[in-house]
């Protein structure tokens, strides 16, 4: 080969590996882009999950304070019969 030939051959490689670069960039760039917003998306499901899962919580707090108030014996004994049996439970050896 000659010298001309070689000096095409070396600048359509370094040509080469400088489209592979800017590729390998574009790629980097899209990933990023992706996993950024993934992370974005997920953190706004979470924080959706958390708000109802609040509300939620709210509510059942509300209703069993409603029952307790409307029936007090019942609450009562339901309360002391979780604690012995509880009690019987944890009490085992």
């Amino acid at each position: 080969m000659s010298k001309s030939t070689d000096t095409n051959h070396e600048a359509d490689m370094a040509s080469e590996l400088k489209s592979l670069k800017e590729d390998l960039m574009a790629v980097k760039q899209d990933i990023h882009n992706v996993t950024t917003g993934a992370l974005q998306q997920g953190r706004e499901v979470a924080s959706h999950v958390k708000d109802q899962a609040a509300e939620q919580l709210d509510q059942h707090v509300k209703s069993t304070r409603d029952y307790v108030q409307k029936n007090p014996l019942t609450s009562t004994l339901v309360a002391a019969g979780v604690g012995i049996v509880a009690g019987v439970l944890l009490g085992r050896k």
